[in-house]
């Protein structure tokens, strides 16, 4: 079996099996992962299939492998760091690490959900211990949030239902349809809404540093039903300062007509972004002051919400209609060149994220209006830096070859000294691994930038073979002796 761990080593476990800390061998390689362990009577083919459609999103948890013995599946799963409810323990397996700040933590999270929703799947098993941290293996890189545990997912009818055999969840993590509807086997209907209702709950967990919004564990039920989140007082102002306290409201609210979708809630949490909460004033003169900077303020956060919108076109956009929707953004008088917090533009995040059958067309759309190729990014990035860490992306070689084209700087190094030549080697995993290195190298790239040698780290990429690390190594030598 290529799947090896140790019962001792624990991670977990549930009513549907348990997770180990284990390796994944593949060709030689090892790759330490999650083994997630479920007898063969229990498993579930809707989490193996979601997982299968849903592993390319960087804020779902990835499926390299599954295998079976005459006992169990298995599935080796990404190894990360640690749950979200392990931020709020009292003990040892206290999470202690790099965190986004809340606000981008519920980005992140809408983000994937929507992502889920897209394909047709309803979660229906949102906790907290079911979100998971992923720390970055780079200083360079940012933590990220990811959605796990697909046991209790389910494919969802053109309406964005589905028919349930009863209630499904854990605990205290149920929309009020679910737990209205409990009594009634067989009726009820999980829908993509309950999903954005119990994200709602974990938000407000997350706020309220491991509380429940709706109160103690036997008041929950009953609060929910009758729409009371008795502690929202209690983070009402922490949540107004990042604007998203009507964003919350709305995604708990107790219609299902009302309630609005986990894409509305990215659309929301974009166009929010940039704007700030004003408080009331009674000032007949600080009204009119008020009145009279709204329009530029409006004016300042549309501007703001359709950049971020290109943004987030070049992040999960895999339609044909990719370079289409850009030009009407375009159309509208956005800032190509404008950033986000992490100093990335639109060519970064497209680079990085998308994998579009347009990808090609796109990156020519935006050098061509205007977005310079070399602009840099989060610790100073290139768009090309961007690429080499999207080894899922099966456009790879001609992004590539296009940027280039584009005149592209293939020696800009990052704050730490490499080049796109180090993210190669650290990323890459595909058959195309050397041919990818060989353009680069005939493209001028140094192999060893300042005296920062790449071929230490492809070394430790677990992903490539031994036979194509020494293939790839003996390119490397010889363009390093043929630089000096």
């Amino acid at each position: 079996m290529k799947i090896k761990f140790d019962q001792r080593d624990k991670l977990g476990s549930g009513g549907f099996g348990s997770v180990f800390k284990g390796e994944f061998k593949n060709d030689g390689v090892c790759l330490a992962v999650a083994v997630k362990r479920v007898l063969l009577d229990e498993v579930n083919a809707n989490e193996e299939k979601a997982l299968r459609e849903l592993e390319t999103h960087p804020n779902i948890v990835q499926l390299f492998h599954c295998e079976s013995d005459d006992n169990f599946r298995y599935y080796a799963m990404e190894l990360c760091n640690a749950s979200l409810d392990q931020l709020f323990l009292n003990s040892e397996k206290k999470y202690d690490g790099p965190i986004p700040p809340n606000i981008e933590v519920f980005r992140q999270l809408a983000v994937g959900l929507a992502y889920i929703h897209s394909k047709k799947f309803i979660h229906r098993d949102i906790k907290p211990e079911n979100v998971l941290i992923k720390r970055p293996p780079r200083q360079d890189e940012e933590t990220i949030i990811k959605w796990a545990d697909f046991g209790l997912s389910k494919d969802v009818n053109e309406r964005g239902t589905r028919r349930l055999s009863g209630i499904k969840g854990t605990n205290t993590w149920f929309a009020p349809e679910s737990l209205k509807n409990a009594q009634e086997a067989g009726k009820l209907r999980g829908t993509v809404k309950s999903d954005v209702f119990v994200l709602g709950l974990v938000v407000g967990y997350l706020f309220l540093n491991g509380e429940h919004l709706y109160g103690s564990e036997i008041e929950v039920h009953g609060n929910i039903i009758n729409q009371r989140p008795i502690k929202i007082r209690e983070i009402a102002t922490k949540l107004r300062e990042c604007n998203a306290y009507n964003i919350l409201s709305h995604m708990l609210e107790d219609d299902l007509k009302i309630r609005i979708t986990s894409a509305q809630v990215v659309d929301e949490l974009s166009n929010s972004r940039g704007t700030a909460h004003t408080p009331e004033s009674n000032n007949h003169l600080d009204n009119f002051l008020l009145d009279s900077n709204r329009i530029a303020r409006e004016e300042k956060s549309h501007r703001i919400a359709r950049e971020e919108e290109l943004r987030r076109l070049c992040a999960l956009e895999n339609s044909s209609d990719l370079t289409i929707e850009i030009e009407k953004l375009i159309k509208k008088g956005i800032d190509i060149k404008a950033k986000d917090r992490f100093r990335k533009n639109a060519l970064h995040i497209l680079c990085e994220l998308n994998s579009s059958s347009t990808l090609i067309d796109a990156i020519i759309l935006l050098i061509e209006q205007g977005i310079d190729v070399n602009a840099k990014g989060n610790h100073e990035l290139n768009a090309l830096h961007y690429l080499c860490r999207n080894k899922t992306n099966p456009s790879f070689m001609d992004a590539m070859k296009t940027l280039i084209e584009k005149g592209i700087d293939v020696n800009a190094t990052n704050k730490y000294g490499e080049n796109a030549l180090h993210f190669l080697c650290g990323n890459y995993s595909t058959s195309n691994s050397e041919e990818a290195i060989r353009i680069l190298i005939q493209n001028g790239i140094r192999v060893i930038p300042n005296g920062n040698d790449p071929r230490s780290i492809l070394r430790k990429n677990n992903e490539l073979s031994n036979t194509e690390k020494k293939e790839i190594l003996k390119l490397l030598d010889k363009a390093a002796l043929a630089q000096g």
